[in-house]
């Protein structure tokens, strides 16, 4: 009897030895293999979403070939009182932490209510003082413009070059 629960003793210490070793070998191998499955499910989230910014960006064709074009097409567009048009010459937001990503929808919410308060014409007329930004800019792919009032800036306009589209965007104003 002795010896038959000498051998179960070490039957078990190999056993658990074994599962041990098993689960080790699970944990480094399959757990990993999962971990890396996600990874690659998250390269594809990630590509998905990319490829939705550059079509986005791609179909946003409004917009001059000039940052002064741009500006222009943006103030008839607030004369005509056309609030649909003159959004369409602002960038998408891109932050994608926005509700709003790769939409307009501020834009339009802010030329509304400007246009309820009857100044589209007033906005106008003070951006078609615009001169360039003497200050100038840091990169090739931005512009500025800048409104003078009594030598003070009452109002600027930052542009961005869309090179999806190669239009030229405002960013904001």
């Amino acid at each position: 009897m002795k010896k038959s629960g000498v051998i179960i003793f070490i039957l078990a210490i190999f056993f658990a030895v074994f599962v041990g070793f098993y689960v080790r070998w699970y944990q480094e191998n399959y757990l990993a293999e999962q971990a890396a499955r996600k990874g690659i499910f998250d390269i594809e989230k990630y590509r998905a979403a990319e490829r939705e910014y550059v079509a986005a960006m791609t179909a946003d064709t409004y917009g001059g070939k000039t940052p002064e074009e741009t500006l222009q097409l943006f103030i008839d567009a607030l004369k005509a009182g056309d609030i649909e048009l003159a959004s369409k010459y602002f960038a998408l937001e891109t932050n994608t932490q926005d509700p709003d990503y790769l939409t307009r929808n501020k834009i339009v919410k802010a030329l509304q209510e400007e246009k309820q308060k009857g100044r589209l014409q007033y906005i106008a007329d003070i951006l078609s003082r615009a001169i360039p930004d003497p200050t100038g800019s840091l990169y090739e792919s931005d512009y500025g413009f800048v409104v003078y009032e009594k030598e003070k800036i009452i109002a600027e306009i930052n542009m961005e070059f869309n090179k999806e589209s190669s239009v030229w965007k405002i960013q904001s104003l």
